[in-house]
């Protein structure tokens, strides 16, 4: 008899402590789910931004930007569940004090966006970057 009382008071109980847990255990396992896109989208985009970069090496200097951002995102493009966010291309000169020459760099930074799992006002958005130096400018 004392052990039918116990029962009917606990009844409720198992599935207050589901409705409690769940919600939490989903959304650390859509986390971890996240993170690991996050990881592969930075990866991708690195890769993306040397295949670029490689290919602007062998490429007219007249045609170096649209070569490597084409490059890029095809690489992007090849990676399933991925999207390209941006491609920007940056000739610069990096100066070095103690150098005879400064030395003509190009750089290529690719961005992708990967798939949302946990709702989140912030873009979920992997940034890779590569430099290529040119010719030393005298």
């Amino acid at each position: 008899m004392a052990l039918a009382v116990v029962r009917r008071r606990e009844s409720g109980q198992v599935l207050a402590e589901v409705a409690v847990v769940l919600p939490a255990l989903t959304l650390l396992i859509l986390g971890s789910l996240q993170a690991g896109l996050l990881g592969y989208a930075a990866i991708v985009a690195r890769e993306a931004a040397f295949r670029g970069l490689r290919a602007a090496a062998v490429a007219a200097p007249a045609k170096r930007d649209q070569v490597a951002k084409f490059e890029a995102a095809v690489a992007v493009a090849t990676a399933p569940g991925l999207s390209l966010a941006g491609v920007v291309v940056r000739e610069s000169v990096a100066r070095f004090p103690r150098a005879a020459a400064n030395v003509r760099r190009l750089e290529l930074v690719v961005r992708v966006g990967a798939p949302r799992l946990v709702p989140a006002r912030i873009a979920w958005v992997a940034e890779g970057r590569a430099i290529l130096p040119m010719e030393p400018s005298w």
